[in-house]
């Protein structure tokens, strides 16, 4: 059962890699099972493969916040807040480090399916570039 729970697992990684490729996402690096991609025109995203028997991938990313972040606390904790009631499937928090900055993940369960993860994107794409682009404060807190 492990081995044919790890096959599965890369080729689940395969399947979710040739999407993002179709999606216009191009693979930078592959660092010990941390796939980091990139697109032109959206967010950079990160897929971490787990090393548990749990199916799925996590999906993460980075947004770099401002110095007015760093120094309004409370109203940058809130504005997280904010972006976490509205979403979907992604979950924001500050990056627990001196520089604060914006960190997003969502958790894609299971195998792979087209349509499943294809709705999976478009909830995240919306989680992330949708609500920065329409949250009043984004421009505070967040540099572009």
């Amino acid at each position: 059962m492990w081995p044919e729970s790890k096959k599965t697992k890369s080729s689940m990684i395969g399947l979710v890699i040739t999407h993002m490729e179709f999606l216009g996402y191009t693979v930078a690096n592959n660092e010990n099972g941390v796939y980091h991609l990139v697109h032109n025109s959206r967010f950079d995203i990160q897929i971490i493969e787990g090393d548990s028997i749990e199916m799925g991938l996590l999906f993460g990313g980075k947004l770099i916040c401002t110095e007015h972040a760093r120094k309004d606390y409370g109203n940058y904790m809130e504005y997280i807040n904010d972006l976490n009631i509205s979403s979907n499937v992604t979950k924001f928090f500050k990056e627990p480090t001196k520089a604060g900055d914006l960190v997003f993940q969502a958790w894609f369960p299971g195998n792979y399916d087209k349509t499943s993860f294809s709705m999976f994107m478009d909830f995240m794409q919306e989680d992330v570039t949708g609500q920065l682009s329409l949250h009043k404060d984004t421009d505070k807190f967040l540099e572009e």
